[in-house]
């Protein structure tokens, strides 16, 4: 898995840039890693004795749904707290302390969605309303995203991250509720480990997806920007080597700086529509997951290779006994 994802990866990260999309290069990461992945997920399926995911924990409509719950919300987060601080330095000038600074609104009002989110669900038992609402304003945050300002419009810029940072909040466990809710205690921390795993799994691919989006978008700008800016400014702030150099931005002359502001923010509008239909996605999968009351009361269940080998030693008696019953019958 690690090595399929790695070269997936470097497949999406190189294209367009380095190589084209078309290139031996490229197509030989992706078709390989891609097949990596599928072999990793049919050794689980069936190959596997003691799987480390074992897929029956997503044997059902709400467990599948809350962990794509958790893959995009994964993504939206790593979007909003990798890329505003990008948004911040190289359309609206910052420094990368102050970019810091200016992304506490996010940060702040997330802590508090999430805090408060978690403390309803420990008085209520459910957690698919908060879920649901959370996504829900997620897609609106990332939404109004598409309109932040070139300029320092601190109203807009502050209300945008404070509504993302409400809709991110709640989702940090409620997907991982509802996959526990839907499989059997024994499988708790198993769905755990998987839920962890979709998720830092699904954060890099989307920050190399939405770099991708950025570098392809700021490479199709070049031949403007040579003819703006000059070769040399155009060079660093196109492709591969516009993230890199976002500090340059800062350094050029007042009218200059504005056009290659401007250039930043053009780029990074199709990301932003990426993370829009991200949310979306999310909430999608949220209104396909059943709800269930939590219980309160405390249960035991052996768990380990151990309990594993006497719990199918007991399956495989059970299938006996039911064929010895069928051959008499027959």
């Amino acid at each position: 898995m690690i090595a399929g994802a790695v070269l997936f990866l470097l497949g999406l990260q190189m294209g367009g840039v380095q190589y084209a999309w078309t290139s031996p290069t490229i197509l030989s990461l992706i078709i390989v890693g891609g097949a990596l992945v599928f072999l990793f997920i049919y050794v689980e399926w069936r190959v596997a004795q003691y799987p480390i995911m074992p897929l029956r924990i997503l044997n059902s409509r709400t467990s599948i749904s809350a962990l794509g719950v958790c893959c995009f919300h994964s993504m939206c987060l790593v979007g909003g707290a990798y890329f505003l601080p990008l948004y911040m330095q190289g359309v609206l000038g910052a420094s990368p302390l102050m970019s810091g600074v200016y992304l506490l609104p996010l940060t702040l009002s997330l802590c508090f969605s999430n805090v408060a989110g978690g403390l309803l669900v420990r008085k209520t038992g459910k957690y698919l309303l908060i879920m649901r609402l959370g996504a829900g304003i997620m897609v609106i945050g990332f939404g109004l995203f598409l309109k932040l300002p070139v300029n320092y419009q601190w109203a807009q810029i502050i209300i945008f991250q404070i509504v993302a940072g409400i809709g991110i909040g709640p989702n940090f466990q409620c997907p991982l509720l509802a996959i526990q809710a839907s499989s059997s205690q024994a499988d708790h921390a198993v769905a755990a480990s998987t839920f962890n795993f979709a998720n830092n799994l699904s954060a890099s691919i989307n920050i190399v997806v939405s770099t991708t989006i950025f570098q392809n978008s700021m490479q199709k700008q070049h031949p403007k920007l040579v003819l703006q800016l000059g070769r040399e400014v155009a060079d660093l702030l196109s492709g591969h080597n516009a993230a890199a150099n976002v500090e340059s931005v800062r350094k050029l002359p007042t009218d200059l700086r504005e056009i290659a502001q401007r250039a930043f923010s053009k780029g990074m509008f199709g990301m932003w529509i990426l993370y829009v239909v991200l949310a979306v996605l999310c909430l999608l999968c949220s209104l396909c997951v059943q709800d269930k009351i939590l219980s309160r009361e405390h249960k035991i269940t052996e768990t380990g290779i151990e309990a594993e080998d006497v719990k199918r030693n007991i399956e495989e008696e059970r299938r006996r006994e039911k064929g010895k019953l069928k051959n008499n019958e027959c």
